[in-house]
């Protein structure tokens, strides 16, 4: 995994930003699952900085999914915990590629946070298709709300979705740049902050899966 949280500073950080005085001095953990993990300063995948000392499986890997929408999912879930963890002060329970609703109708959250509020992020990197409708029917009928984040070496451009939006919500998607790693949440998404009677202003990939 690329970020794990420190059991001091009660923070996610990234692999890169570990200091060789932070790796002596810090035990790190699994943001998924709590285990302790161990630093690998030499690696040369991002992805494989963190391991459970344990020896267990990566809680983050999926084989659905593709590195860089993983890179753009462990980095958005440690933006999204450490803006909760300071604003809130309280614990975050925080998880990737979790089910919201029941079957038949639920969606898979890129990132998920069940406490202290529930919200849930959305990377779009190769989907061409948005499905907000249908998404945020269900996120609405289990009281979430969402970031939409567009990495910017996928199929849409962060600008060009804003200004879809901006006939249909006064609220902007976020963005994740794998070049400089920074990411942008954006604002937070909820099923009444979109207009959904304005469906005929936006593309069709916006609103629906066909």
């Amino acid at each position: 995994m690329f970020v794990a949280e420190t059991e001091k500073l009660k923070r996610i950080v990234r692999g890169t930003q570990v200091k060789p005085r932070m790796a002596l001095n810090s035990t790190f953990m699994c943001p998924s699952c709590g285990k302790e993990v161990t630093f690998d300063s030499s690696s040369s995948e991002l992805l494989e900085y963190f391991n459970h000392k344990d020896g267990s499986s990566d809680c983050f890997a999926n084989d659905a999914a593709s590195d860089e929408h993983r890179l753009a999912s462990e980095i958005s879930l440690q933006a999204i915990y450490n803006r909760l963890a300071r604003d809130t002060n309280k614990p975050v329970e925080i998880d990737t590629e979790r089910w919201v609703g029941e079957q038949p109708d639920f969606i898979f959250a890129d990132v998920r946070v069940t406490s202290p509020a529930y919200i849930t992020a959305e990377i779009f990197y190769k989907a061409r298709k948005f499905n907000l409708r249908d998404r945020f029917e269900v996120l609405s009928q289990n009281d979430y709300q969402t970031y939409l984040i567009i990495h910017t070496e996928g199929c849409h451009d962060p600008d060009e979705i804003n200004r879809y939006m901006s006939r249909v919500s006064p609220l902007n998607v976020g963005y994740f740049d794998p070049h400089s790693m920074e990411i942008v949440l954006g604002d937070l998404f909820s099923w009444e902050q979109i207009n959904f009677n304005k469906k005929n202003k936006v593309p069709n990939y916006l609103i629906f899966s066909g």
